[in-house]
């Protein structure tokens, strides 16, 4: 009885401390699997890690290669549209240069054209000048060689009349002052051959106020009215007094002169437009364009002088 219950004691026992060693082994176990799990695991990391990194690597490569393939395929593509860009803008560059050479060309022409015109035109007119300056010179002489004469003829029937008239008193020898004349009193259109010898003599007058109405009576009495033979002798006399040394003398002459009826005033026109007066200058153009509209201006061609030729500056 003993034996078996030492028996079942002992089994138990040994039960027991197998169960112990098993579970022990069993823990023993567990744990070097776990090592080996993590080991493994590690491992794995380790591979996946380095695969990772490989492709990678590769992606990166052929990413760098397929950049550059294309970088290259755009630069050539480039450089292909650049060249083509370059050669059709030296076509272009090309055709507008040569349009341009021959606006130029055409318009070097043209302007040659209308220089040469110009320059005939201006010869012409130059000729045209010179030829009417010496109308102008020559009318002139021929005025101011009859207002000589119609002066020596003045003078004449003063020193006649001063010669039938009885001798002076004491009081009337001395010097007379001449009164200024009135350009408010009228006047008759045919002055009187005494009323002209007066004017005459007061365009010597040293009062240039006085010469001043001289050239507004003479004015006032020709008005707008056709001048006759008489009157005709007065018009020297504004001729004279348009060059007077006072510019309101002479502006008052042309001023009058302008306002006779008369072909024979455009010559001392013609003179005044070289007066150093602007007032005189613009008077004497006005009344020559008024002449002018009037139908004076037109006059028959004339010949030129036979030493027109010689008077003509060398060039021209």
């Amino acid at each position: 009885m003993d034996g078996v219950i030492g028996f079942l004691v002992g089994c138990g026992l040994s039960t027991l401390v197998g169960t112990g060693l098993y579970n022990s082994a069993l823990n023993k176990q567990r744990r070097n699997e776990g090592v080996r799990l993590e080991k493994l695991r590690q491992e794995l990391n380790q591979a996946h890690e380095s695969e990772l990194q490989q492709t990678i690597t590769t992606l990166k490569t052929e990413y760098t290669q397929q950049f550059e393939e294309k970088e290259a395929k755009l630069k050539q593509e480039y450089q292909q549209q650049a060249e083509s860009k370059e050669q059709e803008y030296q076509q272009q560059a090309e055709s507008k240069e040569q349009e341009y050479q021959q606006q130029a060309k055409s318009k070097e022409q043209e302007y040659q054209s209308q220089l040469a015109a110009a320059i005939a035109a201006r010869e012409e007119a130059e000729q045209s000048l010179l030829v009417r300056s010496e109308e102008t010179e020559a009318a002139i002489a021929q005025m101011e060689a009859k207002h000589a004469r119609a002066v020596e003829e003045l003078k004449a029937q003063m020193l006649l009349k001063s010669t039938s008239q009885p001798a002076p008193s004491a009081i009337s020898s001395q010097p007379q002052i001449v009164e200024p004349l009135e350009s408010d009193k009228p006047r008759e259109t045919i002055l009187p051959a005494n009323d002209l010898s007066q004017l005459l003599d007061r365009t010597y007058h040293p009062n240039p106020d006085l010469r001043q109405k001289v050239a507004l009576a003479i004015g006032d009495a020709m008005t707008g009215q056709k001048v006759r033979v008489e009157s005709e002798r007065a018009i020297p006399i504004l001729g004279k007094l348009s060059q007077d040394p006072d510019p309101a003398v002479r502006y008052a002459a042309v001023t009058a002169l302008a306002r006779v009826d008369s072909r024979s005033v455009i010559p001392y026109l013609q003179r005044a437009l070289k007066d150093a007066d602007s007032k005189a200058i613009a008077a004497a153009s006005e009344a020559i364009a008024k002449f002018k509209r009037c139908g004076y201006g037109k006059k028959t061609a004339k010949p030129a002088p036979k030493n027109a030729a010689a008077r003509q500056k060398p060039g021209k």
